[in-house]
């Protein structure tokens, strides 16, 4: 994979075009942000010139069908390239339709009993328009098969390129900015804490967090471009880290909130993340990153946590969300993140966790 970051590196396009004779392209976007935030004026200079066919009929969490439709229409393009602009849900169904385009069934099955080697002959391109999934560096992409999320896994989904520049998350709301942020955040602090984490691993963790904390909260209140550029390479390295590591279980507990009461991914991720700043980390050395968040112990990384959640406007206790369905919440928990948490919980552990902020 080969990146290019920074303020000003969506330039890099043209070249790559250029230099790979590029005449066909299939973009990938999201149905409204793309055109709305401003993103289609850097996109469009920089294809001057190429064909193109844009494929936006897809919902925020892609399902099985939508991949279906954009297999179907990059088929019939047959491109060179496909790039994909905007968030994790449209980097996502870029990396699906790119990997599955070559299979001659797709469905359930296929999904659960693991993919194979892509087989399609043209190259994938990730632009990311907001700071927080980090899917334009990792060899994951998610879909939904009758509302269950399944997380595909193979080399050849990680992009040949990925462009990372902070001006095209100029326009980004500030809600958007603050849970995509925490998202980030989130993932990095759990690459850390990860059993599948190694030493490169941490230090793309680490290099993230340097990026992202003392920022969020400024970028949240008054976003200026270099803020904004921080923020792209802090997810960006969070991927980086998450790549190599997987996440843990406040984003395998993240979901249930998704799904069932319709928070945004980093909001959901960081409302479950501060249950966890304590009781993850009770026998684990984190002074690199209680350095970064300025300090001393857990438990005063998870206050500053909390009170970084605040400023921004996300701070929810589980206690005030969930009704009756604490059950159902611990035990729509995805196993692989189980064994990737440092700490073993039993399910009574769980709900003593949960039950106190």
């Amino acid at each position: 994979m080969k990146s290019y970051l920074g303020n000003f590196s969506h330039r890099e396009i043209r070249n790559i075009l250029q230099k790979n004779q590029i005449k066909n392209v299939f973009l990938v976007t999201n149905r409204n942000s793309f055109t709305a935030g401003g993103v289609s004026h850097y996109i469009f200079q920089v294809l001057n010139g190429c064909d193109y066919v844009r494929f936006s009929d897809f919902s925020t969490n892609p399902k099985l069908e939508d991949v279906k439709k954009g297999i179907e229409s990059v088929l019939e393009c047959k491109p060179d390239l496909i790039i994909g602009v905007g968030g994790g849900s449209a980097m996502d169904m870029s990396k699906l339709i790119h990997h599955l385009a070559g299979y001659e069934s797709i469905d359930q099955e296929t999904i659960i009993s693991g993919i194979k080697d892509h087989k399609i002959n043209n190259q994938l391109m990730l632009i990311p328009t907001t700071s927080g999934s980090g899917s334009e560096a990792t060899r994951f992409a998610v879909v939904y098969i009758d509302g269950k999320k399944y997380s595909l896994h193979h080399d050849t989904i990680l992009p040949d390129y990925s462009i990372v520049d902070g001006l095209l998350t100029e326009k980004l709301p500030g809600d958007v900015t603050a849970y995509t942020g925490i998202d980030a955040i989130s993932q990095a602090i759990e690459s850390y804490w990860a059993n599948g984490a190694d030493k490169e691993s941490k230090s793309y963790a680490l290099k993230a967090l340097e990026y992202l904390v003392p920022s969020i909260c400024d970028v949240v209140a008054a976003p200026t471009p270099e803020l904004r550029e921080k923020m792209a390479l802090g997810s960006f390295y969070a991927g980086k880290a998450i790549d190599i590591s997987k996440t843990t279980l406040p984003h395998a507990f993240s979901y249930y909130l998704t799904t069932q009461y319709s928070f945004p991914h980093g909001h959901a991720v960081g409302i479950v993340l501060p249950y966890f700043l304590v009781a993850n980390t009770g026998e684990m050395d984190i002074t690199p990153i209680l350095r970064i968040f300025n300090v001393q112990s857990p438990p005063e990384l998870k206050t500053r946590f909390i009170a970084i959640m605040k400023k921004i406007g996300l701070y929810r206790s589980l206690e005030d969300i969930l009704q009756d369905d604490m059950e159902d919440f611990i035990n729509a928990v995805n196993l692989e993140r189980l064994r990737n948490n440092p700490v073993t919980f039993t399910k009574d552990q769980f709900i003593s966790l949960f039950a106190h902020e």
